[in-house]
């Protein structure tokens, strides 16, 4: 449940870098909830449990196991959100993003639309970087 809150928390905050994010997060919730109301059909593997996921993990006793949940520590978590390295809303070096964008507007081309304008603005980007240097 701890993990639905936080998510909560993105929707009301807007995530890591200021962004409304509900779109995925609702259809992650959605997703989550089509899933754990889901009947899993026995399977010849006896190893296998059946049954609805959300019932298997609230009450796995039911089901002659254990909650193998470990419980950790906020100051852990923090540290472990410290460390970790979340993906900047641009997808290169700012710099090149720039100047790629610079060149853009010069030579009047867009965002490409299909995998084959990205190979072509790709290649006139390079083109134009390679020459200027």
């Amino acid at each position: 449940m701890e993990g639905r809150e936080e998510r909560k928390g993105l929707r009301e905050d807007g995530g890591e870098r200021g962004e409304k994010k509900t779109e995925g997060i609702d259809e992650l919730d959605d997703t989550a909830q089509v899933w754990n109301t889901h009947t899993i059909r026995p399977s010849k593997n006896i190893s296998v449990p059946s049954g609805r996921p959300n019932v298997l993990y609230a009450l796995p006793q039911l089901y002659g196991t254990r909650d193998f949940l470990s419980p950790v520590e906020d100051e852990h978590l923090q540290l472990c959100k410290d460390e970790c390295v979340f993906r900047r809303p641009i997808p290169c070096d700012p710099d090149v993003y720039e100047l790629c964008n610079i060149l853009m507007v010069e030579s009047h081309l867009t965002l490409p639309r299909d995998p084959y304008q990205a190979v072509n603005l790709y290649r006139h980007l390079r083109e134009a970087i390679t020459a200027s240097l």
